[in-house]
C-alpha cells in the first residue's frame, strides 16, 4: 500500500442500509433542515462546539485542525464525501472543520445515530482508516520530496477523470498557507513548488487559491511515495 492509496481510500462512497436511509430524512432537533449547504471557507463547527448533530460530507472536501482557529491552527486531515463528522466524539468537538470547497452536509439525530448499528459500525471503519491515513501521513512528510508531496494532496483533493479529454474535478480552494501547513513545509517551498507545477503546464491556479488538474497522469507520475510496511 502506498501513502498515496491510503490517503484516498476515504473517498469510496460507503454502502448504506435501509435504516441509515430512513434515519437521513428526519428533522432534527438542532438543524432546521436535514441537508445544509456550507460555503468554500466557512467553518462547520470549531474546536470546541458542543456536538449538536452527527453529519456526513455528501459533496466537497473539509479539512480538520488542531488549535486556534487562525494561522495557527494545524491542519491534521482532509476529508471528502462519505466521511462522518462528530461521531467518533461525544460532548464537544475535538477539532475544527473547514470547508476547502462548497460543501453540501447531510445531518442526523445523536439519538438516531445511537440507535442505528450500521452507522455506529460506519464510524468504528472509519475511526480505522483516519489511524491509517495517520500513518501514511507519516511515511510521506518523513520521506516524500517536495513535489511528491504537494502532488499527492492535490489527487487526495481533487478526482482525476477517468478517461482522456473528459473535464478536469470541480477546482477545490485551498492556500498555499494552508498546504504548507498540512504537509510540513515552508511557505516558500510550496509557492515554488506549485510555480514548478503550473510551468510545467500539470496544473493551473488563480488568485483565489483555486487549483485544477490539468495533466492528472503526470501529476500522478510525480507521486512516488514509500510503500508502507504490513503489520
Amino acid at each position: 500500500m502506498t501513502a498515496l492509496t491510503a490517503l484516498t481510500d476515504h473517498e469510496i462512497a460507503p454502502s448504506y442500509s435501509d435504516d441509515t436511509r430512513a434515519i437521513y430524512f428526519e428533522p432534527t432537533k438542532s438543524k432546521a433542515s436535514e441537508r445544509e449547504a456550507v460555503r468554500s471557507g466557512q467553518y462547520i463547527f470549531r474546536q470546541g462546539d458542543p456536538v449538536a448533530a452527527i453529519g456526513e460530507i455528501v459533496s466537497g472536501c473539509v479539512a480538520l485542525s488542531l488549535g486556534a482557529v487562525d494561522t495557527r491552527a494545524q491542519i491534521v486531515e482532509i476529508v471528502r464525501a462519505g466521511t462522518l463528522l462528530g461521531a467518533s466524539c461525544r460532548g464537544r468537538h475535538s477539532v475544527s472543520a473547514k470547508c476547502l470547497s462548497d460543501v453540501t452536509l447531510r445531518w442526523m439525530s445523536l439519538r438516531s445515530f445511537d440507535a442505528s448499528r450500521s452507522l455506529r459500525l460506519r464510524a468504528q471503519e472509519q475511526q480505522q482508516r483516519q489511524l491509517d491515513r495517520l500513518r501514511s501521513q507519516v511515511v510521506l512528510l518523513g520521506q516524500a520530496s517536495a513535489v511528491e508531496r504537494v502532488a499527492t494532496l492535490l489527487l487526495v483533493l481533487m478526482e482525476a477523470p477517468a478517461e482522456p479529454g473528459a473535464l478536469a474535478a470541480p477546482c477545490v480552494q485551498i492556500s498555499q498557507q494552508d498546504m504548507a501547513n498540512y504537509l510540513g513545509m515552508t511557505h516558500e517551498t510550496v509557492c515554488r513548488t506549485v510555480a514548478k507545477l503550473r510551468t510545467l503546464g500539470i496544473i493551473e491556479t488563480d488568485r483565489r487559491g483555486h487549483f485544477r488538474i490539468v495533466a492528472p497522469e503526470r501529476l500522478r507520475d510525480l507521486t512516488q511515495p514509500p510503500t508502507l510496511s504490513r503489520v
